[in-house]
């Protein structure tokens, strides 16, 4: 009996300390876990910051007083705009103004601004004015009402020039772009020739009528130029003629000197807008 109770308390021992065992193991193993748990938590702030750190160092750079510049450039930038978009507003209202009251009958003007200013809207048979050219009033003739300059915008297109007299509005036509005039003479010189020839055209202004008073042209040989086109070598010696006759080079500009001064020629000093063009021509007093 005694002996049997004594092999029933050993094996009851032996599962107590069994089971102590294996609770120690599972508490080992839990905290180990916890242990990694924390070593990912760690790791995963580690990362954080680090991800962070560059987007704190841009916004510690940047500054709200440079955010404030920044902010302060962009406001004038935008007002810069508004400014240019407000000065083109008023130089379309100014022409669309000035076109409306012209057409309404509302403008007092002298006859020649009636003229030059139903040219630009309405243009002629011949030609139409566009916004793309560009104008100056000059004085070619020797009164006090301009005459109406038009650069086209091409070569094709030429320069015009209008003049009102005698109730009439003339315009005339010259090749190219580049003529000049001598101011208040009446003359005016083309000299707007390409690719080897070269025309030269003194015309003159007198009582509303444009007369060609002087022509000749300077321009490479046939001869030369069919060795120019074919590759072979050429002298690029030039000839002249005035007036159908071939002449020196000296003699040349001889004829064109006893017809106009070059030395006194000049160019529009300045061109301007369609737009500006009409205002002028109606704030001009003669």
């Amino acid at each position: 009996m005694k002996k049997g109770v004594t092999i029933f308390l050993c094996a009851f021992l032996l599962v107590i300390v069994v089971i102590c065992i294996k609770v120690n193991t599972l508490d080992e193993t839990i905290s180990d876990n916890v242990s990694e748990e924390e070593t990912v938590s760690n790791n995963e702030s580690i990362e954080i910051i680090y991800l962070d750190l560059p987007e704190q160092i841009i916004q510690d750079s940047f500054s709200e007083e440079n955010q404030q510049t920044v902010s302060d450039n962009e406001s004038v930038f935008e007002e810069n705009q508004q400014t240019v978009s407000d000065n083109e507003s008023v130089t379309e209202e100014m022409y669309i103004e000035v076109a409306y009251k012209y057409l309404a009958g509302e403008l007092v003007l002298e006859d020649w601004q009636d003229a030059y200013l139903d040219f630009l809207i309405n243009g002629n048979d011949i030609f139409k004015p566009r916004e793309e050219y560009e104008y100056s009033l000059i004085y070619l003739d020797d009164n006090e009402v301009p005459e109406l300059f038009i650069q086209t915008d091409c070569h094709a297109g030429g320069e015009l020039i209008a003049t009102y007299y005698n109730g009439e509005l003339v315009v005339h036509n010259f090749a190219r772009l580049g003529s000049e005039y001598i101011e208040r003479s009446g003359l005016v010189y083309t000299d707007t020739g390409h690719m080897d020839w070269y025309p030269v055209i003194i015309t003159k202004l007198e009582n509303g009528v444009f007369n060609e008073i002087g022509a000749g042209v300077y321009y490479l040989s046939e001869e030369e130029h069919e060795k120019m086109m074919a590759g072979e070598p050429f002298d690029y010696i030039l000839s002249y003629k005035w007036e159908d006759t071939i002449v020196s080079e000296e003699v040349f500009y001889e004829k064109i000197a006893e017809l106009y001064d070059l030395e006194n020629s000049i160019y529009p000093s300045e061109l301007c807008t369609y737009e500006d063009i009409m205002n002028q021509i109606i704030n001009t007093d003669t």
